[in-house]
């Protein structure tokens, strides 16, 4: 591999991640505050999960530079477990149960609907 496939490579995950995060930003400003959560992160972890594991299992022949682009690249900057787990640290010191069942309840869905994703683009 040649300095200009790694740069291609890193200008993929640049650029995809750029996105990513610009998207999970504008979605979240959709979402008012509402405790104990805030449903933006939620929501884009969510469809991010999903959306992951539906074209991951339904585009099978996707080259190198789109998987990097793709998978590492938007849906590192799309998803995040750093502001779930931000999240519950904040509401931690008011009403830890709740923030350790929101954690929980998030990755449970998370995990669920990253499933359903896969189940339905192998069924497709």
């Amino acid at each position: 591999m040649g300095v200009e496939d790694t740069m291609l490579q890193l200008a993929a995950v640049a650029l995809g991640g750029a996105v990513g995060s610009v998207v999970r930003y504008g979605i979240t400003r959709w979402f008012p505050f509402i405790k104990p959560i805030l449903w933006g992160v939620f929501t884009v972890n969510i469809v991010g999960c999903f959306l992951i594991s539906f074209i991951f299992f339904y585009f099978t022949d996707m080259t190198e530079i789109m998987r990097l682009l793709i998978f590492t690249g938007f849906f590192g900057g799309f998803t995040t477990m750093s502001s779930v787990s931000m999240e519950m640290a904040q509401h931690w010191k008011d009403k830890p149960m709740r923030a350790l069942v929101i954690f929980v309840l998030s990755a449970a869905v998370c995990i669920g609907v990253g499933f359903l994703g896969r189940g339905l683009a192998l069924v497709l």
